[in-house]
């Protein structure tokens, strides 16, 4: 798989958006929200659960992600005076 390169600034990794992402998946994964009463399930497990490993597993992809497409490669080329 080739990647390719594009113009974006070497911290694209660290853009507000990817932040605000991770923000809100986070928030999202924190049952704090749902009240102490809810009970409603869905194929036998609380929803609250069903959220939080949604949410869980979109946090892992977006890490995934940013490491595969936007961390920085520090691979170096070789200069040809070491020949």
């Amino acid at each position: 798989m080739k990647r390719t390169a594009t113009k974006e600034p070497p911290n694209a990794y660290l853009d507000w958006r990817v932040w605000l992402a991770f923000l809100i998946l986070f928030s999202i994964s924190v049952p704090w929200y749902w009240p102490e009463t809810h009970d409603q399930t869905l194929i036998g497990i609380p929803l609250w659960v069903l959220v939080t490993l949604s949410s869980s597993f979109f946090i892992s992809a977006l890490t995934a992600w940013l490491l595969l497409f936007r961390w920085p490669n520090s691979s170096k080329p070789e200069d040809d005076a070491n020949e």
